[in-house]
């Protein structure tokens, strides 16, 4: 009875135990041709549409009133009514945020007043009126190591995080998880949602962009060569009302 794969080793590495999780993630040969960064770039450029659409939009229009209140006491044997008051996200508390992000297209620097650093944190979001300085950081990983990465990153910007803080600058390290699957790490929702970006078509684009990107990945695992140089999600294109009223 023959075997399924006449060859157990990797076309690439020519490493043994060629399984899923080497070709999508752990083969050198691939890493050094960037295909696993592609697949990372390609996530991180969608949070850094989302992010720079909604700072644009902020700037726009006047941030969300503060609703003061006096205390009222409710009474034995009554009920408070519920307040819906959503308080406002992060970045909803100022307006003159700048943002950076580690992209091959874009220049890139972390800002000196803050911090001189040779470190470069995916997206770097800063405001000089709250003087506040929120690091986002991407780990594209096999669904089963999403914990450690998490752990792993954290670690690694800890001087950093205490240099900016030195500097008197509030810090917010969020680092956010994809699986290479397509899996949406809690961390990714939690800091989106707190970021105030956090919505459907974020969560889609992030779910099935890493899944189509490690589609390709797999298709091309016997391939010498791989092409970096092409797309695998185009943001919608929304009219604006003064588009939409022509």
């Amino acid at each position: 009875m023959t075997g399924y794969l006449k060859d157990p080793r990797c076309n690439l590495c020519h490493k043994y135990g060629c399984s899923l999780f080497h070709i999508l993630s752990h083969c050198d040969v691939a890493l050094e041709q960037g295909r696993l960064t592609w697949r990372h770039n390609e996530l991180l450029r969608i949070l850094h549409i989302f992010v720079g659409k909604f700072i644009r939009s902020l700037s726009k229009h006047p941030l969300p009133a503060v609703e003061h209140r006096a205390m009222k006491f409710v009474k034995a044997g009554q009920t408070c009514k519920p307040r819906n008051v959503r308080p406002p996200s992060v970045l909803q508390l100022a307006t003159d945020w700048r943002i950076s992000a580690d992209l091959p297209h874009l220049s890139y620097q972390f800002p000196l007043h803050i911090a001189v650093t040779a470190q470069r944190p995916d997206i770097v979001i800063w405001s000089e009126s709250l003087r506040t300085i929120i690091l986002l950081e991407l780990t594209v990983s096999y669904e089963s190591g999403i914990a450690d990465a998490h752990t792993r990153k954290q670690d690694k910007y800890a001087e950093l995080v205490e240099t900016c803080r030195s500097a008197q600058w509030k810090v917010l390290l969020r680092p956010v998880e994809v699986g290479v699957l397509g899996h949406i790490a809690v961390s990714m929702q939690k800091a989106c949602s707190e970021l105030g970006i956090w919505c459907r078509d974020l969560k889609e684009a992030l779910s099935e962009t890493a899944l189509r990107c490690s589609y390709a990945i797999f298709v091309a695992r016997k391939s010498l060569t791989f092409s970096t140089n092409w797309h695998m999600w185009q943001p919608r294109r929304t009219l604006s009302p003064e588009d939409e009223s022509k």
